[in-house]
């Protein structure tokens, strides 16, 4: 931390600021040799040996990331700091200061803390007893956006698998991981959201995540939004799985293997859907509609008939909400394997070519005719 002037050592104490953060002065000589003025950044950089190098940042040589400020002081609702730190974090922002005059409140911070669980890479880098800085930390480029996809569809998928796992063994625990998972979804599921919307305003992120066209922004924002609703399913299918074990009455061996048949076509559905959404596999896609297609059918025309089959009315309404819930699941992966059609259009393959300009002397496919 020297300027031209060989400036002498000089010896600085480190004093606390608020709660947690640390901080030292800068001596006055190397401040007035560089011309360093309040609102200047500066890189702290490891000088090797336990010493750290201080230099100013140049405008043309470094741009400062933004900063979202939140108001603390002017939020009333008890769940609006939760929303605004996830919609900062989703739209790109890498600092999150929250700033309150009337200093930040134990309960605000309990909010912040639990909030930041649910985001991949957020951290608290500094904080006093007015201001917390948040920061992500994580490289936004990393993983893909094809592997982020494939990682939340996993996950779904085992939330799934566990509940029914749960039904033929008639374990109880098994549902607790099922819960837990929704939660890990929740975090795969904000880190997406956050890739799409930077890609979305920025080519070199956009490529970097692997990302062949604009159009494959909206295509994958449809497709993690009906990834999250299928973890809403698979999370209300648990509480209703609870339930009847709570009620104390096991249902028949031939309704249990309904389920878990439809369960497990559901998961085979599933994983045609993303596979060829991810391969861009037109005629897996069309396999995965067909199959859905027809699935639910059959489903409507037997929900009538195991309605009869029962006279404990919590029971009923418990199997009924877990065939519904299912079925409901089955026509969101049909909805995928529909874009998943659209994607692989884009571009010239098995069933379609894609014409890009005439060369001097040829005819159109309609001349040829």
């Amino acid at each position: 931390m020297q300027s031209k002037n060989c400036m002498k050592p000089q010896m600085r104490r480190v004093v606390k600021l608020g709660r947690s953060t640390l901080a030292v002065t800068l001596p006055k000589e190397w401040v007035e040799s560089i011309k360093l003025k309040k609102g200047d950044y500066v890189l702290a950089e490891d000088g090797g040996e336990n010493t750290l190098r201080l230099s100013k940042m140049r405008d043309k040589f470094y741009i400062a990331p933004k900063v979202c400020v939140i108001n603390v002081d002017s939020i009333r609702s008890k769940t609006l700091l939760t929303r605004l730190i996830i919609g900062a974090y989703a739209v790109g922002h890498e600092l999150i200061w929250l700033h309150s005059r009337q200093g930040i409140k134990p309960e605000q911070m309990m909010e912040v803390n639990k909030t930041l669980q649910k985001l991949v890479g957020l951290h608290i880098v500094e904080q006093t007893e007015n201001i917390v800085l948040l920061q992500s930390l994580a490289d936004p480029t990393k993983p893909s956006l094809d592997n982020s996809i494939r990682r939340l569809h996993l996950l779904t998928y085992s939330m799934l698998e566990n509940i029914l796992r749960a039904l033929l063994e008639w374990d109880r625990s098994l549902l607790d991981n099922v819960l837990f998972t929704g939660g890990e979804c929740d975090k795969i599921y904000w880190l997406i959201i956050r890739q799409l919307l930077t890609a979305a305003s920025d080519k070199v992120m956009s490529d970097s995540l692997g990302v062949k066209s604009y159009l494959w922004l909206v295509g994958n924002r449809a497709v993690i939004r009906i990834l999250k609703t299928l973890i809403r399913h698979n999370e209300s299918i648990c509480k209703w799985v609870l339930k009847i074990m709570e009620n104390g009455v096991r249902p028949s061996k031939d309704i249990i293997s309904y389920i878990v048949e439809l369960g497990r076509f559901t998961l085979h559905i599933q994983s045609e859907a993303i596979e060829a959404l991810l391969m861009r596999d037109i005629e897996k896609a069309n396999y995965a509609i067909e199959q859905a297609t027809q699935k639910t059918q059959e489903v409507e025309n037997s929900v009538i008939n195991i309605s009869t089959l029962f006279d404990d009315n919590l029971l009923k309404t418990a199997l009924l909400n877990v065939i519904c819930e299912l079925k409901c699941s089955i026509l969101d992966l049909k909805a995928i394997a529909e874009i998943a059609i659209n994607r692989g259009t884009e571009e010239s393959g098995s069933y379609i070519t894609i014409e890009t300009g005439l060369k001097k002397g040829e005819t159109t496919l309609r001349e040829s005719v």
